[in-house]
């Protein structure tokens, strides 16, 4: 039987990667599920949190222009909301899942 790799065993294997010549591995992760996975990584490589919500606004805008297509943003729950939402008030309508 399998098993889920959950954020730690993913840390994990990711902070065995080696050092480069001048340090740390830097480790470019974009839209990381919860911020407090930043610190599951080893001291062999510096996680750098980006994210490509810009780039997806830009894209939505540019694709609704002109067009008749109209898009909501979905949630998988409050927390994703409350994290990402700003990005979206105002100019998108807004649904969250819950149970």
């Amino acid at each position: 039987a399998g098993q889920v790799a959950t954020a730690m065993t993913m840390a994990r294997i990711l902070s065995a990667c080696p050092p480069t010549v001048c340090g740390p591995v830097r480790l470019v992760i974009f839209d990381i599920h919860t911020l407090q996975n930043r610190f599951y990584f080893g001291d062999s490589v510096i996680p750098c949190l980006l994210t490509a919500l810009p780039l997806l606004m830009r894209e939505l805008k540019a694709e609704e222009e002109g067009s008749a297509k109209k898009y909501a943003i979905a949630f998988p729950d409050e927390g994703a909301k409350k994290r990402f939402g700003g990005f979206f008030k105002g100019k998108f309508p807004m649904i969250v899942c819950c149970k």
